[in-house]
């Protein structure tokens, strides 16, 4: 898995651990090559905390195989547990789920053939917001 992160100010906290989500593709024998998008702009309007799109061969890159890009945006850091909760108790298995059924389908099958999305949305409790 290859990492691309953004330095965060102050106040702000990535949810996601990378290596909890490596741990994860790696317990399920996730095969698709992974980047993972660590942003800091992003959750505070959508309230997308994690999303993934599988792209297949030749879609992200000209020449590149199958290719699972994930996003994580930041939270603020008071919200961070409660985010860190939801991502690692509901958001991974879920995701590993989706992706596992997606590689299990033959690779000329028409939804494999076509770009996919996989996304959760999280609002933090009132008492958590910045």
């Amino acid at each position: 898995m290859r990492i691309v992160k953004n330095a965060l100010p102050s106040g702000q906290s990535y949810a996601l651990k990378p290596s909890i989500l490596e741990d994860a593709l790696t317990a399920g024998a996730v095969q698709t090559e992974t980047l993972l998008y660590q942003w800091r702009p992003g959750w505070l309007e959508s309230k997308v905390l994690f999303r993934a799109h599988f792209y297949p061969a030749g879609r992200y890159f000209k020449n590149q195989d199958e290719l699972l890009t994930i996003t994580s945006h930041a939270v603020p850091a008071s919200a961070r547990a409660s985010a860190k909760a939801f991502i690692e108790g509901a958001v991974i298995p879920e995701f590993i789920k989706w992706i596992l059924e997606l590689e299990a389908l033959p690779i000329g099958s028409t939804i494999r053939r076509e770009k996919q999305s996989f996304e959760r949305k999280w609002t933090a409790p009132p008492d958590e917001e910045a």
